[in-house]
């Protein structure tokens, strides 16, 4: 009987550590890593990108692309944009990956940040691309800071909410809503992100 008791309770801790060790791999593979090209780097405009949340996920640079742009500070080809592109990665608390950078992307299958013409030969080795390329600057278009939009389908946060414009522009809105939560309401532009194939726009309610 005492030895049935030990051989049944030395198993369920085997499937207690299994069961934790499962959830931990699981965790790993739910980090949504963005890998930086050294092209995006000295563009400099993924930084915005990231704290705009227009690109989300933790930001990771590999080894070589470092000891590229340290090379070039070193030998004075392009010394300045390499000293920005360092501060880039500063500003971002970048991970660092030991490897070259298509390794890195598919070790952690993570998708490229690139600026230029690397899609088609990234993405023939197995890399997803996200290119930057096409970015306007941030204030441009047809909406500005402090027009007024009528913002539909909102859900909301805490002093936070998300909402859409009727072409399906995203908005981020911000301030104390009203207590019965309408699911439409007027806003005012704070700032706005704007590109060729996206608008995504931050506002305050206009009661607030």
């Amino acid at each position: 009987m005492i030895i049935s008791l030990i051989i049944f309770g030395s198993i369920g801790w085997v499937l207690v550590l299994i069961f934790l060790f499962n959830m931990g791999s699981q965790k790993e593979k739910e980090v949504d890593y963005k890998v930086i090209h050294i092209s995006a780097l000295f563009d400099g405009r993924v930084a915005k990108l990231f704290k705009c949340g227009i690109i989300e996920g933790i930001p990771v640079v590999s080894q070589e692309d470092l000891d590229t742009i340290s090379r070039k500070i070193e030998s004075g080809e392009n010394s300045e944009g390499g000293r920005e592109a360092l501060a880039i990665v500063e500003e971002l608390s970048m991970r660092v990956e030991e490897g070259d950078f298509i390794t890195v992307c598919n070790r952690l299958k993570s998708p490229a940040i690139i600026v230029g013409e690397l899609q088609d030969v990234l993405e023939l080795r197995g890399v997803k691309c996200i290119s930057i390329k096409s970015l306007d600057e941030i204030g441009k278009g047809r909406i500005f800071i402090g027009n007024k939009i009528h913002v539909g389908d909102v859900k909301y946060g805490y002093n936070k909410a998300n909402g859409r414009l009727e072409d399906g522009t995203i908005v981020k809105i911000e301030g104390k809503f009203p207590k019965k939560r309408p699911l439409t309401l007027d806003c005012r532009v704070e700032a706005v992100v704007e590109g060729e194939t996206f608008r995504k726009i931050w506002a305050r309610w206009k009661n607030d």
